[in-house]
């Protein structure tokens, strides 16, 4: 099993990130993190704790509202893409033009 596997009900997820309910339930209405339902009750993976932390260290450092943390953390996952990607193309530019 890997951390990606582990999950945790609300309340343990509350626990773990330090939030409280209501402010989770806030970060999932944004799109911060998605719950996984099953009979009728939340449960969240490892990878939405860090998510949380980063959303939460973004509202407390530049006060931004969850909303617009929620935008920051998109855009910075955006870049790093286009970053990975071009890095892979310049790899094969690199290569091709090794030939």
């Amino acid at each position: 099993m890997t951390d990606e596997d582990l999950e945790y009900s609300l309340t343990e997820f509350c626990q773990v990130t330090r939030l409280n309910e209501v402010d989770v339930r806030e970060l999932v209405s944004v799109g911060v993190i998605e719950p996984r339902v099953r009979r009728a009750s939340w449960y969240f993976s490892s990878n939405a704790i860090g998510q949380c932390l980063k959303v939460e260290r973004l509202i407390n450092d530049l006060e931004l509202t969850p909303h617009g943390a929620a935008i920051v953390l998109e855009l910075v996952e955006q870049k790093q893409r286009l970053q990975r990607r071009l890095a892979y193309l310049e790899r094969m530019v690199d290569r091709l033009s090794g030939q």
